[in-house]
């Protein structure tokens, strides 16, 4: 199992953690931030994420199931759905990201399926390379890194930098996320409760 971590980092300040275990058929991904705000997404599939079979969503008040039929059939908390066949979870495009830098390529085009509510219609969205930019970390240090827009339903919603094919940072909203070598490394400075979550997940 590969496990990989990631800070998340809004005005300057360190306010929680990212953390994903992958298998060559499942994702789990764990986002937590103080004070103790945390979601896990489940997501299965065949070894090719755009043939995903299951999707969980275990929230702090809600937990949601969504099984796919088909290519284009989804059953959702026992609701049928239509859905375009490259619909994908928002948490599993992290691997459609992942393979299109690994096979230097500059596009990808999917449906975005909001993991929160599946029961919403996947919304049109894709990644673009961009021209590489000069990005300033959290730490303050400067780098020139390469980079990616996502965009859904034609606006930019989040830019991902890369080094060496490898997501490194993120622009979410708000928040910066970026990459850490180690879950002691990602955790540092956190709230007691975060950490105690992040561990437990991890166990």
């Amino acid at each position: 199992m590969e496990t990989t971590w990631e800070s998340v980092h809004v005005g300057g300040r360190k306010v929680g953690a990212v953390v994903r275990r992958r298998t060559p058929t499942q994702l789990r991904t764990l986002v937590c931030l103080e004070p103790v705000v945390d979601n896990v997404a489940t997501v299965e599939h065949d070894g090719d994420v755009h043939h995903w079979s299951h999707l969980e969503f275990i929230g702090r008040d809600e937990v949601h199931a969504a099984e796919r039929e088909s290519s284009e059939r989804l059953l959702v908390d026992g609701q049928h759905l239509t859905i375009p066949a490259d619909t994908l979870p928002a948490s599993a495009t992290y691997l459609l990201l992942d393979a299109m830098l690994a096979g230097c390529g500059t596009e990808a085009e999917f449906h975005l399926l909001d993991d929160a509510h599946p029961d919403n219609a996947p919304r049109p969205a894709h990644f673009s390379v961009d021209n590489p930019r000069e990005v300033t970390l959290p730490d303050g240090s400067r780098r020139e890194l390469g980079a990616v827009t996502l965009y859904v339903e034609e606006r930019a919603e989040a830019h991902f930098y890369f080094d060496s094919h490898e997501v490194i940072a993120s622009e979410i909203e708000d928040a910066t996320w970026v990459k850490e070598p180690s879950v002691e490394h990602a955790l540092e400075g956190l709230d007691a409760g975060v950490a105690e979550r992040v561990r437990t997940f991890l166990a």
